[in-house]
């Protein structure tokens, strides 16, 4: 057990393998409290993440370079413009939710 060393350490006087023990200790139920909020929420952090995926693809084809700008080729602009129609869309999704 751990605390037992943790004591054996301390009446042996020896100060750095009672800190290393209770170090070790602190972090071996840190990590075990991790594991079970981990548990808890990684079910609901993935299938978010799959439905947000899912709404992805109902806009379009993911990955699909347009010429935006109508300039005749797919450059830096054409990048600006769809990431501010995509912030745009997005603004006003957050704005239509939170209105119902």
């Amino acid at each position: 057990m751990s605390t037992h060393k943790i004591i054996t350490e301390l009446l042996d006087e020896n100060m750095i393998g009672a800190k290393k023990q209770i170090s070790d200790t602190l972090y071996e139920k840190l990590g075990e409290h991790l594991n079970a909020f981990y548990k808890d929420i990684a079910p609901t952090l993935i299938s978010e993440k799959k439905k947000s995926h899912d709404d992805d693809e109902e806009e379009g084809t993911p990955g699909k370079k347009e010429d935006m700008d109508g300039d005749g080729d797919i450059d830096s602009e054409d990048y600006k413009a769809k990431k501010s129609a995509a912030i745009k869309a997005a603004i006003a999704k957050r704005k239509k939710g939170k209105k119902k």
